[in-house]
């Protein structure tokens, strides 16, 4: 459908049809929205030899150690963290230099099939002797299937959100986790699943004479060894501003097909 732009109006711009059929307003903000403000990292998992993540906007490549690459994903290829392998990317170091506001996003599938009787673990930014910690998991019984955002600071005061369904589906599925000032944000399939607003003190993921790691697929305390993610990922992103709506939006539209290069 072509689109004439005929509006002189400075806060949105009025688009019609040519055929005069669709008559709509997008505002100048919309139009502005850029996904690529605030990213640190964006890992599109298409990679099709090699044991390296590629990041898509700069130089935060990842270590890959035993996930299977070239796997069905929700845009082109994903990567398989599973078959009881410990499956995980690694970047060794941490993205979140400015725990203000934190943003992560992927798409996930899951098929039910667990490593033991502990949940797993997505996301995760910390060390394995410090409290700062930002993790996404996939709980296991009595809450099976089910998504957790958990944040805790240096003062070991913690927020999370857990999802009252299961997304263990063996369908896609759509994460972003978002901490605005002192507010988390869970959204799943672009539907707000709750929000916890803590009194926080200091976050120090960048503490010196620790070994600071962030991991996918994977929890950084090798105590936990258990914690793996048995499914797929793809499209992990990590920002240091707190995503809008508009972004959200953009990206959860991302997987009808929009590819790194259109953002």
């Amino acid at each position: 459908m072509g689109l004439l732009n005929i509006s002189k109006n400075k806060k949105s711009n009025l688009f019609i049809s040519k055929d005069s059929s669709t008559t709509f307003f997008i505002s100048k903000d919309e139009l502005r929205t850029n996904l690529k403000t605030g990213l640190l990292c964006a890992l599109e998992l298409d990679e099709t030899s090699g044991t390296i993540a590629y990041d898509s906007n700069g130089i935060r490549d990842w270590v890959n150690t035993n996930c299977t690459i070239m796997q069905p994903g929700k845009l082109n290829y994903s990567y398989f963290f599973g078959d009881f392998l410990a499956g995980s990317l690694e970047y060794q170091n941490t993205l979140i230099s400015n725990p203000l506001n934190i943003s992560v996003s992927f798409w996930f599938k899951h098929n039910g099939t667990y490593d033991g009787t502990d949940p797993a673990t997505i996301f995760m930014d910390g060390a394995e002797t410090d409290n700062s910690i930002f993790q996404i998991m996939m709980l296991n019984n009595p809450d099976k299937g089910k998504i957790r955002f958990y944040l805790r600071d240096e003062d070991l005061e913690a927020a999370y959100i857990i999802t009252t369904n299961a997304y263990d589906d063996n369908q896609w599925h759509f994460v972003s986790a978002i901490k605005k000032e002192k507010t988390i944000f869970l959204y799943v399939d672009e539907v707000l699943i709750g929000q916890d607003t803590r009194d926080y003190g200091i976050f120090d993921f960048t503490k010196a004479g620790i070994n600071h790691y962030t991991k996918i697929g994977k929890t950084i305390d090798a105590v936990a060894a258990k914690q793996e993610y048995l499914g797929y990922l793809d499209q992990v992103c990590v920002w240091e501003i707190p995503l809008n709506a508009d972004q959200r939006f953009k990206l959860y539209n991302r997987g009808n097909g929009k590819a790194f290069s259109n953002w």
